[in-house]
């Protein structure tokens, strides 16, 4: 079970294969693999084309504030063979982008969590800088818990 082997263990048995699928689209374990030299495919969500998808993982708000191009590197988003290709040509390119991503991260959305929690001490809910409620992505289910 790859669960007992500890994360070096999963890295190295990564290595051993060409093709990694995820089922889970959020799951970093698509980017390991990509950096690791596995040929990393995210299942497509049927309710998401690739630049809503690339737009709602963690990197996303990082490549839309910085006019990078929406694509994640060195991963593919389904089978097409266009795919495949981008993701075995470009998996030198994703380290580098993380790492961009890091420092960004660390000195831009610490301060907008920080300045919507005191926003939101305040009662100023509608304005948050960094912030989405859950309920914005899942009106339907919230309605549905405050009717009962």
């Amino acid at each position: 079970r790859l669960s007992e082997r500890g994360h070096n263990g999963i890295i190295a048995r990564l290595q051993l294969f060409e093709y990694f699928l995820s089922y889970d689209p959020y799951s970093f374990w698509s980017f390991k693999a990509a950096m690791v030299g596995t040929v990393s495919i995210v299942w497509p969500m049927t309710t998401h084309t690739k630049e809503e998808w690339v737009r709602s993982i963690y990197i996303g708000p990082f490549l839309v504030e910085k006019k990078l191009p929406l694509v994640v590197p060195g991963v593919a988003y389904g089978w097409a063979p266009e795919e495949i290709k981008h993701a075995r040509d470009t998996m030198h390119e994703l380290r580098p982008l993380l790492l961009m991503f890091n420092e960004w991260a660390a000195n831009t959305t610490v301060g907008r969590f920080a300045r919507d929690c005191d926003r939101w001490h305040r009662g100023e809910t509608r304005q948050l800088e960094g912030g989405v409620l859950a309920r914005c992505f899942y009106p339907d289910q919230f309605e549905a818990v405050q009717a009962q």
